[in-house]
């Protein structure tokens, strides 16, 4: 008797690992930005410059980036943008990992508490949440069949499997210029940008995907020290095209063009 198999060819997470740890310092207002008088919005974006694995453990290095907007009373201007920034370097537990393996790290921002101690500097206290995993390719051998002259008894059961044919990222750097309402005051400097994506469709054609969608833009400007705000919607019509499966990464850069 002999039993029939077929070969699958699949993709695993072979090590996972999660962290959690906090990041706490002080951030001292530069000589040429105003004394600080009301806090008023900030947000804080993960960096990973470097992860470096080892046998049993992975070391993770990068910073947390910042942008403070605060009120002051000095002349010259209402709300001023304060960036900065607090490096880290986090050893992350792994067992099973080894230096060879390809390590991906996804970090989180959960919390972000920015106290003023005094009109000059500002105490930062973040908690980071870190993913890491090493994935890879293996083969299942799965019985299909019995083969041969005994008198055995089996059950079948049909599975319906899925095939990766292609898997990709790729980043599409879109740059839109535009112009303001007739109506709105010229801009002196932008104070606060969001960017997010919306309505995206994923549209299978003959051989290829295409994505679309939309921009959505929040911005506060400032003009001789009055303060507006405004939402943009840019629609992305056929933003990009891929011979494979893909996944969306938006970047923003917004400015100002005189």
């Amino acid at each position: 008797m002999e039993l029939l198999k077929r070969n699958i060819h699949m993709d695993r997470t072979r090590v996972q690992a999660l962290t959690q740890f906090a990041l706490e310092d002080d951030l001292n207002i530069p000589e040429n930005k105003p004394d600080i008088n009301v806090l008023n919005l900030e947000k804080g974006e993960l960096v990973v410059d470097e992860i470096k694995p080892s046998m049993d453990f992975v070391i993770v290095r990068g910073r947390l980036t910042l942008v403070v907007l605060y009120h002051t009373m000095e002349e010259g201007s209402s709300l001023v943008v304060l960036e900065g920034k607090i490096p880290f370097e986090e050893k992350i537990n792994m067992q099973g990992v080894a230096p060879t393996d390809t390590v991906t790290v996804e970090g989180e921002v959960e919390d972000l508490t920015i106290n003023m101690i005094n009109s000059r500097k500002l105490n930062i206290q973040s908690l980071i949440t870190m993913t890491a995993r090493v994935e890879e390719l293996y083969d299942e051998e799965a019985p299909i069949a019995v083969h041969g002259d005994e008198k055995v008894e089996y059950r079948r059961m049909p599975l319906n499997l899925a095939q990766i044919a292609i898997c990709k990222n790729d980043i599409f750097r879109l740059k839109e210029e535009v112009a303001l309402p007739s109506n709105y005051p010229n801009i002196f400097q932008i104070l606060w940008s969001t960017l997010s994506l919306g309505d995206v469709e994923f549209k299978v054609m003959e051989e290829k995907i295409t994505i679309s969608g939309d921009i959505h833009l929040f911005y506060m400007r400032e003009k001789e020290r009055i303060i507006r705000a405004a939402v943009l919607r840019l629609p992305c019509p056929s933003a990009g095209c891929w011979n494979a499966t893909a996944a969306v990464k938006a970047c923003c850069r917004t400015s100002v063009t005189s």
